[in-house]
C-alpha cells in the first residue's frame, strides 16, 4: 500500500486553531512538528545527553507544520479538496514508497565492526562469526553501538585486563558496555540507570547474548541520591563504566572512587568538547588520574585510576 504525506505549514498562532478543525472533523490523523516544541524538549532533557544532532537541529529550525498521512487510493483527491477547504491551506504532496513501515527502520541498522575484536549486531542480523558480536535491540533505549562514546569506550575495553573482573556500569542504557564486558570475559555486572526503560531493555539485550542475573543486574535509581540502592552496590569494583555526559559525570566525581581500589580502572566518556576540561578538573580534584584520553569528532573518553 502506497500513502501520500500532507503537510499544512503554517505560523505557531494558527496551530491551535488547525489543529482544532481536525479534531472536530476526527477524518485526518495528524503530527506536529514544532519548532518551540522541540526546543523545550531539548532544554528539559539536557541531563541525558551533551549536545543534540546538528542535522536533527537543522531539520527543526524555524519549523511549524502539520503533518498527515493518508491512503493513495481513488478517494485521495476527494480527500485533499475537503482538507484545502476546511484549512484554507492547500497541503504540499510527498508521495512515499511502497514497503513494510514496521520494518523500514531495520534498514538504518547494518552489523557495526568497534575496535580490533568486537562487532554489534541488531537482534535480527547474523553476527559475521569472525568477532565477538555484541547483540542488541538498538530500539529499545540510549546505547546502539553507533556514537562514537559507545564505540571509543569499548575500544578501551577490549585493550583493559577484563577476564574474570567485577565491573560497575553507572548509566548503563541498553547495557551495551556491561555486554560487552561480559563477553570480554567479566566474571560479573552490576548496572544502574535512572531511566524506567533501562532495566528492561538491558536485562533483554543481555538475554540476546545468553546472559542472566546470575551475571548481570541492573539497578533502578539516581545513585547520587538513592542511599538504598547505593548500598546494594556498594563494594571495590575491578572497572568502573560512566559512559554519560558532563552535567552527570562530574557531580558524580567524588562518588567514583568509593567503587574503587588501588588497582580500579575508571572509564568516563559521553563528554564534548566544550566541556572536557571541566570534567578532568572535576576528575583530578577527587584523587583520580587521568592514563589515558581519547577524541573522536567532538567526544571525550578518560581511563582514570586513583592517585
Amino acid at each position: 500500500m502506497q500513502w501520500m504525506e500532507l503537510i499544512l505549514k503554517t505560523q505557531p498562532e494558527n496551530l491551535p486553531r488547525l489543529c482544532s478543525i481536525l479534531d472536530e472533523d476526527g477524518s485526518f490523523q495528524y503530527m506536529i512538528e514544532d519548532s518551540r516544541d522541540f526546543q523545550e524538549f531539548v532544554d528539559e532533557n539536557r541531563q541525558f545527553w551533551g549536545m543534540v544532532d546538528s542535522g536533527l537541529a537543522e531539520h527543526y529550525a524555524d519549523i511549524c507544520q502539520i503533518k498527515i498521512y493518508a491512503e493513495n487510493d481513488a478517494l485521495l483527491p476527494q480527500r485533499i479538496e475537503q482538507l484545502t477547504a476546511m484549512t484554507g491551506i492547500e497541503p504540499e504532496q510527498n508521495l512515499l514508497p511502497d514497503q513494510n513501515w514496521d520494518d523500514a527502520w531495520k534498514e538504518n541498522y547494518d552489523v557495526e565492526l568497534v575496535g580490533c575484536r568486537l562487532e554489534i549486531v541488531p537482534h535480527w542480523l547474523e553476527p559475521s562469526g569472525e568477532r565477538i558480536p555484541i547483540i542488541l535491540d538498538p530500539g529499545l533505549t540510549f546505547g546502539t553501538g553507533y556514537h562514537p562514546t559507545t564505540r571509543m569506550c569499548l575500544s578501551l575495553l577490549e585493550q583493559l585486563p577484563v577476564e574474570g573482573k567485577t565491573v560497575l556500569d553507572i548509566g548503563c542504557g541498553s547495557g551495551i558496555l556491561s555486554i560487552g564486558a561480559l563477553r570480554l570475559g567479566a566474571a560479573s555486572v552490576n548496572g544502574c540507570d535512572i531511566d524506567e526503560s533501562s532495566p528492561k531493555a538491558a536485562m533483554k539485550n543481555a538475554a540476546f547474548n545468553g546472559y542472566d542475573e546470575s551475571r548481570f543486574r541492573v539497578y533502578l535509581g539516581d545513585i547520587l541520591r538513592d542511599k538504598r540502592m547505593k548500598k546494594q552496590l556498594e563494594g571495590t569494583y575491578d572497572l568502573v563504566l560512566a559512559n554519560m555526559v558532563a552535567d552527570v559525570v562530574i557531580p558524580l566525581a567524588p562518588v567514583f572512587p568509593d567503587f574503587m581500589g588501588p588497582e580500579s580502572s575508571l572509564l568516563v566518556s559521553g563528554i564534548v568538547a566544550e566541556r572536557a576540561d571541566e570534567v578532568r578538573d572535576a576528575l583530578e580534584r577527587s584523587e583520580l588520574i587521568i592514563k589515558e584520553h581519547r577524541s573522536e569528532e567532538e567526544w571525550n573518553t578518560y581511563l582514570c585510576q586513583i592517585r
